[in-house]
């Protein structure tokens, strides 16, 4: 069986198998054909897994009234497979003005524009229910007592049954200060379940939200604020601040929450006397909410805007500096951070795929997917959508030679992963990595990945990324292949000067899901 798998491995090293490295595998930029001039594509953004909402907006005045495309992510390409409208138009608003996404549920809200660009007031929220392959508005929401400012929808955070509505205009009783409005689902209809108002009476409260099971988070002026359902209501349950965060920064304008993490984005924070902007890192622990990091751009110049827009998924975070000028002036950058034993670090830098302006106006992110927008952009406005490798989760091992074989839990469909193997001590010049093992001789001969038949079991071979004494691997899954049945094997097969050697004593590092 080794012998069959080493000739496969030297052809492949022989061959110099072209891959694309981690994180970032690939990437295409995506507009609209006939689009109107002066409407704006990307103009919103909502991401849930392998499906995303972007929105349409005509930066003129109405009787124009938007529209939000509905994405999804399919044998490697986002394509667009519906289009979202409401179902009764309103004359003078614009639909699409802020989106959520979970599952089958989608929130879109409308708004009034007074005829200045990227000015408007939002009033009403549509919610849109997915069924049959296609989208349907099933209610509408919005505030009993309408306001002369109102901006209910101004934000808006789905995840599951909870829906949070941010509304930071004026209120009566409680002028620009601001509320969020919570709706969950009752297996019939959105029913309104509490309105959280400010702790704080800074100003703005509602201008970002995000929701994460039982939790929401909300941003007002130089603050966030955690709100944790106990089972009988909706409570505060800590006030975030970045340590040397102050008013006027734009801390709370722009945040995300996932589990037990939190960013909030400050695109105008200070640093010496530059406006670069940051963004800040919070965990919960049993200690409570604590910051983690403070994430700075690496291109010093003022304006960079660092931190105008952060998402967050799967120990990942991006952050948008769309006034970066490294590539091009104003032309805009986005960060992606990666968490580790060792804390928050850089892992790739993206930029726009082609011409672009103000890349990072919006940001979104998944496992496998970053979605970034550029208002405008030669002259409609684009998405830019790059496919991300799942990051590795288990730490460095170094085990005796040829230990007993180990298992890890792997996704049921296609996936990315990458490994490390450390073969310096050796005397080897370089390792290949057999990654699964199967009970049968399934065939993933497919995108790029090798395999190794032999006695009706096999081996998928990670293509060599980074080739060496110190060795990146990566092995790609199809989309469509079940991994059922696989079990992980930690072994490397090292090649070079010295006699071919199968060990698992090297440093591996595998992704564990």
């Amino acid at each position: 069986m080794f012998r069959s798998s080493f000739l496969l491995l030297l052809a492949a090293w022989s061959a110099g198998v072209a891959r694309a490295q981690c994180p970032v595998e690939g990437g295409e930029r995506l507009a609209p054909p006939r689009f109107r001039h002066g409407d704006v594509f990307g103009y919103s953004l909502a991401l849930d897994r392998d499906q995303a909402l972007v929105g349409a907006s005509p930066v003129a005045a109405p009787p124009a009234k938007g529209a939000v495309f509905y994405l999804q992510h399919r044998g490697g390409r986002w394509l667009r497979t519906d289009v979202l409208a409401p179902g009764a138009p309103v004359v003078g608003q614009v639909f699409g003005h802020a989106l959520a996404l979970s599952g089958g549920w989608a929130a879109i809200s409308s708004n009034t524009s007074r005829g200045e660009p990227f000015i408007s007031y939002s009033t009403q929220v549509h919610v849109f229910r997915r069924g049959l392959g296609r989208w349907h508005e099933v209610q509408t929401l919005q505030r009993d007592a309408p306001e002369t400012l109102e901006r209910f929808g101004d934000a808006l955070a789905l995840d599951g049954d909870v829906l949070a509505i941010g509304d930071p205009g004026a209120d009566s009783l409680r002028p620009d200060l601001g509320s969020v409005h919570v709706y969950r689902y009752d297996g019939r209809s959105w029913m309104r379940e509490a309105v959280l108002l400010s702790p704080a009476s800074r100003g703005g409260f509602g201008r970002a939200v995000a929701v994460d099971g039982e939790r929401i988070l909300v941003g007002e002026s130089a603050r966030a604020h955690v709100f944790r359902h106990d089972g009988v209501g909706w409570a505060l349950e800590a006030t975030l601040a970045g340590h040397d965060a102050v008013p006027g920064e734009g801390f709370g304008d722009a945040l995300a929450l996932e589990g037990d993490a939190a960013i909030v984005g400050a695109q105008w924070h200070l640093h010496g006397r530059r406006d670069e902007g940051a963004a800040f890192l919070f965990r919960r622990t049993d200690s409570g909410w604590q910051e983690e990091a403070e994430l700075l751009p690496d291109h010093s110049s003022i304006g960079v805007a660092f931190g105008h827009r952060v998402a967050l998924a799967a120990e990942r975070a991006l952050v948008s500096a769309d006034g970066d000028d490294e590539r091009d002036p104003g032309g805009g950058a986005a960060y992606l951070y990666r968490r580790s034993t060792a804390g928050w670090a850089l892992e790739e830098k993206l930029f726009p795929l082609g011409p672009a302006q103000s890349f990072g106006t919006l940001v979104a992110l998944d496992e496998t997917s970053a979605l970034v927008t550029c208002l405008p952009d030669h002259p409609s406005g684009a998405l830019h959508a790059f496919d991300l490798c799942l990051p590795a989760r288990a730490t460095p091992r170094n085990l005796a030679p040829n230990p007993d074989v180990l298992s890890c839990e792997l996704p049921v469909l296609g996936a990315r992963f990458r490994t490390t193997v450390d073969c310096t001590a050796t005397g080897h010049a370089g390792a290949f990595l057999f990654a699964l093992d199967t009970p049968d001789a399934r065939v993933l001969g497919r995108m790029g990945v090798l395999l190794a038949r032999d006695g009706g079991r096999g081996e998928l071979l990670g293509a060599p990324l980074l080739p060496g004494p110190l060795a990146t691997h990566e092995s790609r899954i199809p989309a469509l292949t079940s991994l059922l049945g696989f079990r992980c094997v930690l072994q490397a097969l090292l090649v070079g000067d010295q006699p071919p050697a199968l060990t698992n004593a090297q440093d591996l590092v595998l992704g564990e899901y």
